[in-house]
């Protein structure tokens, strides 16, 4: 039996925003590899990495045109399933999602502050 079974895998969509100064970031990768493995040879696993470093408002701007493009270049109805990852640091204090590297240091704020779009 087990040579005549198969696995079901649905079309799925992995959507990775980053912090850019973050290189490693298991829990991510971890997960894109083994998932990988059920989809070798198949398109209905695509993987979009959006980096992001936004610690004032031109950079806030420049990375909601970027990331509205990559997003609006995918077609979400058809992926079963889209799974968001947000890889970043917290705020100590406060809580808030780091956003980017600021000449006076880390810079943290709100995702819902950051980016309506993509958030």
């Amino acid at each position: 039996m087990a040579s005549n079974a198969t696995v079901h895998c649905p079309s799925t969509l992995f959507l990775h925003f980053r912090l850019r100064s973050i290189k490693h970031v298991s829990h991510f990768t971890i997960v894109d590899q083994v998932l990988s493995e059920y989809y070798v040879g198949d398109s209905r696993l695509k993987v979009v990495d959006i980096p992001f470093n936004v610690p004032d408002v031109d950079d806030l701007n420049k990375w909601n045109d970027y990331a509205s493009q990559q997003v609006a270049n995918l077609s979400i109805l058809d992926y079963h399933h889209v799974i968001v990852f947000i890889t970043t640091h917290s705020d100590p204090d406060r809580g808030d999602l780091w956003i980017g590297e600021e000449d006076t240091g880390p810079a943290a704020d709100t995702p819902d502050e950051v980016s309506i779009i993509c958030f």
